[in-house]
């Protein structure tokens, strides 16, 4: 069974780093001499958060079947936008639904978008329910989710799904209450190591005459070598 972790179509390792959207533009990264100049992602740090081991690609990815794609438009004055698709299946998506719900925190200003993917095979209530711990896998990172945050996390199973025009009953197995703890704990675990993925590979960023630098990863090898937790 695979979780999310954390864009033009991917079947394998998804790219984690700047996300480009309204009038922010990718600049350059200033990584550091001891990373060997180049963006990193936690674990290559030596960052390894929680107790479940990722996946093979330590991606959305690793849950079969799932595919992402991903475009950056850049265009001349403040035109910098783009998307990214999601895939659960690579069949016709209108004629066979996954189930899937979401987990809102209802304030648009400043949000985060959290997509959980999972191959077990839960309803929407309990999709709601995964989602909402991933919402929560943010305040492993240190967001105290302030006035106007408007974080939300969409979940779904690629194994629940139900044809276009189906109309007879039939039988369906689902994970019981019980059982789904574990999936909780994954969903708060691949959230916490998305975020870190997502800071330690983005650039410095520019948009509207702002520029946002890149976490310098020169500085956190070293407080995680001095602390006991780097490599």
């Amino acid at each position: 069974m695979g979780m999310s972790r954390r864009e033009a179509l991917y079947s394998g390792s998804v790219i984690a780093g700047t996300a480009v959207a309204g009038t922010i533009l990718t600049g350059t990264a200033h990584a550091a001499p001891s990373t060997g100049g180049r963006r990193m992602r936690a674990r290559e740090l030596g960052v390894e958060p929680g107790l479940f081991p990722p996946g093979t690609l330590n991606a959305i990815t690793d849950v079969a079947g799932v595919r992402v794609g991903h475009v950056t438009l850049h265009r001349s004055g403040n035109v910098r936008t783009g998307v990214t698709a999601i895939l659960p299946h690579d069949g016709n998506l209108f004629q066979e639904k996954v189930a899937g719900a979401a987990h809102m925190l209802l304030d648009p200003d400043g949000s985060c978008m959290i997509v959980v993917a999972t191959d077990a095979p839960l309803d929407a209530r309990n999709l709601e329910r995964l989602g909402a711990r991933a919402v929560f896998g943010l305040g492993r990172t240190g967001s105290s989710y302030s006035n106007g945050s408007g974080d939300y996390a969409i979940a779904f199973s690629t194994t629940v799904r139900e044809k276009h025009g189906e109309t007879a009953p039939r039988d369906r197995t689902l994970l019981p209450n019980d059982a789904v703890s574990p999936l909780f704990q994954a969903a708060l675990e691949a959230t916490e190591e998305a975020v870190y993925n997502a800071l330690f590979m983005a650039t410095a960023t520019t948009g509207n005459g702002t520029t946002v630098e890149a976490v310098p990863l020169d500085e956190v090898a070293r407080l995680l070598k001095k602390y006991g937790r780097g490599r």
